[in-house]
């Protein structure tokens, strides 16, 4: 059995996180299209109803319609993709199953999930049927007694679980990473697309798990609690025993001073959103003084599409933390499946006018680089050459990853920046890293105090 990763060292986050931000820098934004509805049926009859606040969970139809805020107690249509703000939650339309939708927008658990999404559908054999489109959601047992059944969808596959009695309650996962390293080849016959990782964790009681051929009994910990399936290994042969939950697993201190100030930037938000639009939260909130918001408003835009306010953003920003987060939520869209590549370099030469080399470029900056490939020092002459490139994307990303590959370096540096500015970058970089060298490493007591 594969180690996962909650279990295993975990990389940097800045190695391991992707997300959608800059797409916006490469001003595509009204050409990019959302992940493709998953759902199997074209029925919009109602599926389930909302449980929190008007305006934590919003639909949309179809990828060119516009999304629209979900009320309080509203039916939850079928076949419409269904977007959650943290701690969003509908019931299936008998109210036997609570659906919890969750995410990880500090960055401290192994799975990098900024956004959750999920399509209903109508069904007659199960209390809750369901596709994760991706994100994390937790699915309860809500039933006075008996067990409840739940049909949960991903990538055209299927599992059907028994929530055995009453309060049992399963986290599910699903997230998509391009592999460091990996190159967009434009004339490849066979489609790649990111590693994508299904993850299934008992958080209370016993779960019966089914799929067309299989059969699986599994328990909270104390036993074996977690089971995970990817695109290149497949399926676990059993179960992972665990003798508690992961930290990434249990409930927060909603007590603690970060969790009471993420509540209320959640709930300025969602005010906005209801009061206005989910285009003036977005803008109000991409261009706030406060860093925690300007987070939230790069990850919003892209987790709704709306990434030419992004684009504006990384030109007009004086923030460094801009450059950072859109780079995330751009990595995070490109994980989403198959053909977001594709989408990307096609834009670049045809909307952009990008040269091939120059598109495939782009990619493999946002692909980042493997263990071997950071040993070599190529890889730091290089991108330091692509900090004074012509377009703006390129040089921003390559000084976003030499940041993070050489954290004892200091340079500061705006890609927006006039030639002057790409220049100075450009000669630092050099002198901090001379041809043939590797990047000097922080001293302990640097380490100490970060």
């Amino acid at each position: 059995m594969r180690t996962h990763p909650v279990f295993a060292p975990a990389l940097p986050r800045a190695r391991r996180v992707f997300g959608v931000g800059a797409w916006a820098a490469l001003g595509l934004v009204a050409f990019l299209p959302a992940a493709a509805s998953a759902a199997d049926s074209k029925e919009r009859g109602p599926a389930g109803k909302v449980l929190t606040d008007t305006g934590t969970l919003m639909a949309r139809e179809q990828v060119e319609k516009p999304w629209r805020v979900l009320d309080k107690g509203q039916s939850a249509p079928a076949s419409d993709m269904l977007l959650g703000m943290p701690g969003s939650a509908l019931e299936s339309k008998n109210g036997a199953v609570r659906l919890s939708f969750l995410s990880d927008l500090d960055e401290v658990s192994p799975f990098p999930v900024i956004e959750t999404a999920a399509v209903l559908h109508p069904s007659n054999d199960f209390d809750l049927d369901f596709t994760l489109d991706r994100g994390r959601v937790d699915v309860t047992n809500q039933k006075e007694k008996g067990a409840a059944k739940v049909r949960v969808r991903f990538e055209k596959r299927y599992w059907d679980l028994t929530l055995e009695q009453p309060g049992t309650r399963v986290a599910l996962e699903i997230y998509g990473r391009w592999s460091p390293g990996s190159r967009y080849n434009p004339d490849a016959k066979e489609e790649r697309g990111p590693v994508i990782n299904f993850v299934l964790l008992v958080l209370k009681g016993k779960v019966d798990r089914k799929c067309p051929t299989c059969q699986l009994a599994l328990e909270a910990p104390p036993g074996p609690a977690l089971f995970e399936w990817d695109s290149v290994n497949g399926q676990d042969s059993s179960a992972r025993k665990l003798d508690k939950l992961p930290a990434w697993a249990t409930a927060p201190d909603k007590a603690s001073p970060r969790a009471k100030m993420k509540k209320e930037k959640l709930e300025k938000f969602r005010k906005v959103v209801v009061n206005d639009s989910l285009d003036a939260a977005i803008k109000q909130f991409l261009y706030a003084d406060d860093p925690y918001e300007r987070r939230l408003g790069v990850y919003a835009a892209a987790a709704f599409d709306q990434l030419s306010h992004v684009a504006d953003l990384l030109n007009h920003s004086k923030h460094p933390d801009a450059w950072h987060n859109s780079v995330v939520a751009l990595r995070h869209w490109l994980g989403r499946g198959p053909g977001q590549d594709a989408i990307l370099y096609g834009r670049l030469i045809k909307l952009r006018h990008y040269s091939p080399a120059e598109a495939k470029t782009t990619l493999q900056l946002l692909h980042g680089f493997t263990e071997l490939q950071t040993a070599q020092p190529e890889l730091y002459e290089v991108l330091i050459d692509l900090v004074k490139h012509q377009r703006l994307a390129i040089r921003g990303l390559a000084h976003w990853h030499l940041q993070r590959l050489a954290p004892a370096v200091k340079v500061e540096f705006s890609p927006a920046g006039d030639k002057e500015e790409w220049k100075k970058a450009y000669l630092a970089w050099k002198e901090a890293i001379p041809k043939g060298k590797l990047p000097p490493t922080l001293k302990e007591s640097d380490i100490r105090e970060r």
